[in-house]
């Protein structure tokens, strides 16, 4: 009689887990998003659902949410066949964005689907294309061309080694809590071990704790040459 309950408050706990880890990805993206805004760029903030409420995390050190600047924040809900259709034409956008950002593409394509990962793969090949043509049209008009593309996805279980994610991004992070049942300590850890950041959330606020790299892939200072 215990077995069932104790599947069952192990499977409450995960979920409350996955509840945490998702809002901190959400209130990491949606800062991204509000700092854009305080510096008058636009952007294209993409996510499977409308934004009924705020997380109640708040990362430390970053600026408070200021809704009169939102206006240059346009959220889209798309679908899967939306969202390809809308970066197919984005040569037909009438303003392009400075910054991009893509969440829970998991749940935009259906995580249970079969072809998963092929369409994760053929996506991201997308997004980085019409990346490119922004970047491309922004040079042309001698307009700043980083137009920076941020996308969050959750990983199938199934997949065994993550390492064997296909996509087309330049570059992957992998997000991750520490500790079987913590849900206050994680990790934002580059997939080719070049640098780490750790995360702590404590009362409310997420703080990133420490950054470590790897001297030989990531050097962060320039030596002068002798």
């Amino acid at each position: 009689m215990t077995k069932p309950k104790s599947k069952n408050v192990s499977l409450s706990v995960h979920s409350a887990l996955q509840r945490t880890m998702n809002d901190v990805v959400f209130e990491l993206l949606l800062n991204v998003a509000n700092r854009a805004a305080l510096e008058g760029r636009s952007v294209f903030y993409f996510r499977p659902c409308e934004l009924v409420r705020l997380s109640q995390f708040h990362i430390h050190g970053t600026p408070a949410f200021d809704f009169t600047a939102w206006d240059s924040i346009q959220f889209l809900y798309p679908t899967a066949n939306s969202l390809v259709r809308f970066f197919s034409q984005i040569h037909l956008t009438k303003r392009l964005p400075d910054l991009i950002l893509i969440e829970q593409l998991d749940r935009i394509i259906g995580l249970q689907r079969d072809d998963f990962l092929a369409r994760l793969y053929a996506l991201t090949c997308l997004f980085v294309d019409a990346h490119e043509y922004i970047r491309r049209q922004k040079a042309s008009q001698d307009l700043a061309s980083d137009c920076p593309l941020l996308v969050s996805c959750a990983i199938p279980r199934t997949l065994k080694d993550w390492h064997l994610v296909p996509h087309g991004l330049r570059q992957a992070c992998l997000f991750t809590k520490e500790g079987n049942y913590d849900d206050s300590h994680f990790s934002l850890a580059d997939v080719e071990n070049k640098f780490e950041f750790k995360l702590l959330l404590k009362e409310g606020e997420v703080f990133f704790t420490s950054f470590l790299y790897d001297t030989d892939l990531l050097p962060l200072v320039q030596l002068p040459s002798s």
